[in-house]
């Protein structure tokens, strides 16, 4: 967690993003994902500059995700 703490403060969330999205096992498929009473489920097709999550969901609209328990479907 330290080395990419570090990588955050160096280089910005950029490199942090990328290496994510090449390990993350959720980009590409479908998850739901829970903030309190609420739950929203799409296709998790990424982060953005922010680091929330980006999903599509089933009437293709685009939602962005800041915070909750993601859980792949």
């Amino acid at each position: 967690m330290a080395k990419w703490y570090r990588e955050l403060t160096r280089y910005g969330f950029a490199a942090v993003r990328e290496r994510w999205l090449n390990l993350s096992e959720m980009i590409g498929k479908t998850v739901s994902v829970m903030f309190q009473n609420d739950a929203v489920s799409g296709e998790a097709v990424g982060l953005d500059e922010d680091g929330s999550l980006i999903l599509r969901t089933a009437t293709n609209q685009r939602k962005t995700v800041s915070a909750g328990d993601a859980t792949i479907l």
